[in-house]
């Protein structure tokens, strides 16, 4: 991380929002993806002032096209979130082709459901398998959502929802250790 982006890291961390955007602003001007991602959370969460998800949009969206697959899961996030689910589903799917983990979970899950284009459910299952053997929280428990729903006996379901409390269990953990962790997104 350069000497800037850590100086507006150790800001938003210690809560001092506008400091981070003083910071911020010039490193956006210059395309870091750090500082896009970051003023895109600062206005989508308010916290210099009022929300402004068209001002994280438009943050989102530059780190998208330039190839950040972080820039590309808030921008498609933020799409769904609007109802463009067409549009969201092409930025998934870029993310999820550069790795992101998110990214690959939301795609397949919107192939499974046929959200934002037609259903494809062995691409979809296939993103959310590798999502989920890369330890994306999200796309384990929709699986085991999946197997719960075709579980025919008691038992069946039993060690499933058995599965989801370890999940659980390993989600907290996650989360106490790293609150950025890209599994719990």
């Amino acid at each position: 991380m350069k000497n800037s982006e850590l100086l507006a890291w150790e800001a938003m961390e210690a809560g001092k929002y506008d400091d981070a955007v003083r910071l911020l602003t010039p490193l956006a001007h210059r395309n870091s993806e750090y500082a896009l991602l970051g003023l895109g959370w600062i206005y989508e969460t308010g916290a210099t002032a009022a929300p402004d998800k068209d001002a994280a949009l438009t943050f989102y969206a530059r780190a998208a096209w330039q190839g950040s697959a972080a820039g590309c899961f808030d921008y498609g996030r933020l799409l769904r979130d609007r109802g463009e689910e067409t549009k969201a589903r092409s930025s998934f799917r870029s993310g999820a082709e550069k790795g992101n983990l998110a990214a690959m979970s939301e795609l397949g899950s919107m192939l499974l459901e046929g959200r934002g284009g037609p259903s494809n459910a062995e691409e979809g299952w296939n993103w959310l398998e590798r999502a989920a053997a890369q330890g994306h929280f999200f796309a384990q428990r929709k699986l085991l959502a999946i197997e719960d729903r075709s579980a025919r006996s008691i038992p069946e379901k039993l060690a499933i929802k058995l599965k989801i409390l370890r999940l659980a269990m390993k989600v907290g953990k996650e989360a106490w250790q790293d609150r950025y962790s890209d599994k719990l997104r």
